[in-house]
């Protein structure tokens, strides 16, 4: 069979050509060539390459002869502001003065060739996270590679993670890079190498804790919960998840503590109030949510929205009557209309549900009184724009409503009298 030949020979060929690693490695060694000629074809043969040579020049910057590590680094300073293939012509020439441009510029040139380009821009962007001077223009870098290459991203950081300048905050990244992967337990281990670096980074403590409550680490939890109520004493949510990882240890009593401990140094915010009550209502302990809601109401005086939460306890714990009175007392307290209206549709219906037909018939005529209040004059304000405008005709269907609806009102008497002033017959 002739074809057996042919294949074989080109299998030959193909394992007898040196791979393009090996052919970029050779390159680099021969950039500490005795013969000066042979340097400066290395260093040419590697930048025909571009941005491909990224990865064997980074790696020559350790190298052991110090020729090579000088022309590595001069030659990655040149590949930064190789273009990717198909950029256009303007962004192509503002990569030639990239080194020279400032960094918030440089920044904002990696956003621009990142849209452009997308994933052939990706050997810029690592080597600019690599190698950047500026740690603003790292994070650029890191944003526009990490759509592109997670994979890259992930070993560029990883990579400065030994550099000391930049250790604090590529431990950090790398956390949030791994829980972009969803790789729940190389983000904890990333972010515990953040933690100890610096405890006082509130980012990399509440994404840590996150973390530990997805794996239901509660024991692990509680020192970082502790330290985050402890840096941020005004921001009640730490507080809570605080108490919420003893309970799910089963240490109620404890729990109960550092929920009432907040109140102590949070209770001057309504919202305190809110929270803690539905941490205890989700232990079940309805009579501590009643405790909690009360202690908040007499704290804030002019709450009807705490009042209207502990009616709203009430009615669930059974005790309709003193529900009901607490949301009268919402309703009174309620600053708007709009907020009148909804706690007295809630008030109608508990009355309805509970059997109270009297009082629900007695609460139902005084909100169509409180809605005639607000409805005539809207009727009566709409004749006299129709009227203003000239179109009659819808000014006297308007007056037929109002009448319709209020025929003894003074919002038809004087509606009708508009009319009739504006030349028409009512």
């Amino acid at each position: 069979m002739p074809c057996v030949p042919t294949a074989l020979l080109a299998c030959a060929l193909l394992l007898a050509a040196p791979t393009k690693d090996a052919t970029l490695g050779r390159l680099v060694e021969q950039l500490g060539a005795d013969n000066w000629h042979t340097r400066e074809a290395a260093a040419e043969a590697l930048l025909q390459h571009g941005t491909e040579a990224a990865d064997a020049l980074t790696r020559a910057l350790d190298h052991r002869d110090a020729e090579v590590r000088h022309r590595a680094r001069n030659l990655l300073a040149q590949l930064r502001r190789h273009p990717p293939p198909g950029l256009p012509a303007a962004l192509a020439a503002a990569l030639r003065d990239y080194a020279d441009m400032p960094e918030d510029r440089r920044a904002a040139i990696l956003g621009q060739v990142a849209h452009s380009a997308k994933s052939r821009a990706v050997p810029l962007l690592r080597e600019a996270l690599r190698n950047d001077r500026s740690l603003t223009v790292r994070k650029a870098a890191l944003e526009h590679l990490a759509r592109y290459d997670l994979a890259a991203a992930e070993a560029g950081l990883r990579t400065l993670t030994s550099v000391p300048r930049f250790k604090e905050w590529a431990t950090a990244a790398l956390g949030d890079l791994l829980v972009r992967a969803d790789r729940v337990d190389d983000a904890i281990e990333a972010y515990e190498i953040a933690r100890r670096t610096d405890w006082t980074n509130t980012h990399v403590l509440a994404a840590l804790a996150s973390l530990y409550e997805r794996r239901a680490l509660w024991r692990q939890c509680i020192p970082v919960y502790r330290a985050l109520a402890t840096a941020r004493p005004q921001e009640i949510q730490y507080w809570i998840r605080l108490g919420w990882c003893h309970y799910q240890l089963h240490e109620r009593p404890q729990a109960e503590r550092v929920w009432n401990d907040a109140l102590e140094r949070r209770g001057h915010t309504q919202g305190a109030y809110r929270e803690v009550a539905n941490a205890f209502l989700k232990t079940g302990a309805r009579d501590k949510v009643l405790d909690v809601l009360r202690r908040g109401c007499d704290r804030h005086k002019e709450s009807y929205e705490l009042r209207r939460h502990l009616a709203s306890a009430l009615l669930a714990a059974g005790r309709t009557d003193d529900a009901i009175a607490t949301y009268r007392e919402a309703e009174r307290l309620a600053p708007t209309q709009h907020q009148q209206q909804a706690i007295s549709r809630e008030l109608g219906r508990v009355l309805q549900r509970a059997g109270r037909l009297d009082e629900h018939v007695a609460h139902e005529e005084a909100e169509l009184k409180r809605l005639d209040g607000q409805i005539a004059p809207i009727l009566e304000a709409l004749v006299r724009r129709y009227a203003r405008a000239g179109q009659m005709a819808k000014a006297r269907a308007t007056l037929a409503r109002l009448r319709a609806l209020y025929p003894q009102s003074d919002a038809a008497r004087r509606a009708a009298e508009a009319l009739q002033g504006a030349g028409a017959t009512p």
